[in-house]
């Protein structure tokens, strides 16, 4: 097993990392359909954004 920080392999039995004094994480993280559809909404609205700004910038350039 390795330290989900540092990357430090770990004994057996162990509960904190050695090297950097993380707890061991025994049950992985997992991501549910849920968050997974929320953090692509958020994607695809800062990019919306990003697109709106350039957007205002061209025509803020276009009117100087």
């Amino acid at each position: 097993m390795k330290c989900s920080r540092c990357g430090a392999t770990l004994e057996n039995g162990k509960l904190f990392c050695p090297i950097c004094g993380q707890e061991v994480q025994l049950v992985p993280d997992y991501e549910t359909v849920e968050t997974a559809y929320y953090k692509q909404k958020a994607i695809e609205k800062e990019e919306q954004i990003r697109k709106e700004n350039r957007r205002a910038a061209k025509e803020e350039m276009e009117r100087q």
